[in-house]
């Protein structure tokens, strides 16, 4: 009997610069989500909350 694979598929990449020019399938969808994401914040639809300082990706506030 052949075993079957259980395994949860991972992401195995995010996001590179580099994708707007490559061409496979992944850094097509990449870059266009990036785009998109970057328009919607950039139209200031996305307002900050009370919550922001405490997020780990904000640079001002890294653990120490």
């Amino acid at each position: 009997m052949e075993k079957e694979n259980k395994e949860t598929p991972k992401a195995v990449r995010n996001f590179d610069p580099k994708d707007y020019t490559r061409n496979d399938e992944v850094s097509k969808g990449l870059a266009a989500t990036h785009e998109q994401v970057n328009d919607y914040y950039m139209s200031g639809e996305v307002i900050r909350t009370k919550y922001e300082s405490t997020l780990p990706r904000n640079p001002q506030k890294k653990p120490k």
